[in-house]
């Protein structure tokens, strides 16, 4: 395994300066026992080693030469991963000119690919391939694909089935430990309307599917988008799959 070039930086700066102020204690006389000495130095390395693993987390890398497509991309995947960091490259060689040894997934623009067979094939199992429309040519070699001119919700859901075909049961899907709360916000009404909202249906229909009036509905798709601060129905089917309020072969 090698250390990214940042995090061999974070590391070096910490070793070295814990191990020289035990040098300093040494050069004045506050302590000669070697003994100490070792400890320090062991004391260094495991704060320096603690500090880049508290530092290190996964990435998701975003190519895409289209900045409309990245920056909703990116912001979709924040939601969905929030134990990940987003990092975002407007061309393959912006990508290639940085260190990418934490890059677990690539989601790339068809075109950046097609130009580039020679890395992304190498990494099929990570890279998911941003298209517009048909995705015959890469599909057939092998790779996964999303289709970038679907709505919010298509992508989203696009992205689900990818993940959990990758990672049977949900691995990584976790709510952030800050957003716990959430999960307890709503009533199981509302739990109740945000499944079949998610799911397509319209006012009239949840009301009628929960024997309850239009108006009513209505009110709870209100309280729903206040106590999750978000209208975007992307954003709230994500929240609906991570939360077991439906399951995503139900999409």
């Amino acid at each position: 395994y090698r250390l990214p070039n940042t995090g061999l930086q974070h590391f070096n700066i910490i070793y070295l300066t814990v191990a020289l102020l035990s040098d300093f204690l040494r050069i004045f006389g506050f302590t000669e026992d070697p003994l100490v000495r070792q400890i320090a130095n062991t004391f260094a390395f495991a704060l320096a080693y603690s500090y880049l693993c508290l530092d290190m987390k996964p990435q998701i890398a975003v190519i895409a030469d289209n900045t409309l497509t990245c920056m909703g991309l990116c912001s979709i995947i924040c939601d969905m991963l929030p134990w990940a960091d987003v990092v975002a490259y407007n061309s393959f060689e912006h990508f290639d000119g940085e260190s990418h040894e934490l890059v677990v997934h690539y989601f790339v623009s068809a075109g950046i690919v097609f130009r580039n067979p020679a890395f992304f094939n190498a990494n099929i199992k990570r890279t998911i391939v941003v298209v517009e429309g048909d995705s015959t040519p890469f599909s057939l070699t092998g790779f996964r694909t999303i289709d970038a001119t679907g709505s919010e919700q298509q992508i989203v859901k696009s992205i689900l089935r990818i993940h959990e075909s990758g990672h049977p049961g949900g691995h990584g899907m976790t709510v952030d430990p800050s957003r716990k709360l959430l999960q307890t916000l709503l009533s199981q009404r509302e739990r109740d309307v945000l499944a079949l909202m998610v799911k397509g249906f319209i006012n009239k229909e949840i009301a009628d599917r929960l024997n309850i009036s239009p108006t009513t509905v209505i009110f709870h798709r209100k309280n729903i988008s206040e106590k999750l601060a978000t209208r975007s129905i992307g954003r709230l089917t994500i929240y609906a799959v991570i939360n077991g309020i439906v399951d995503i072969a139900e999409l």
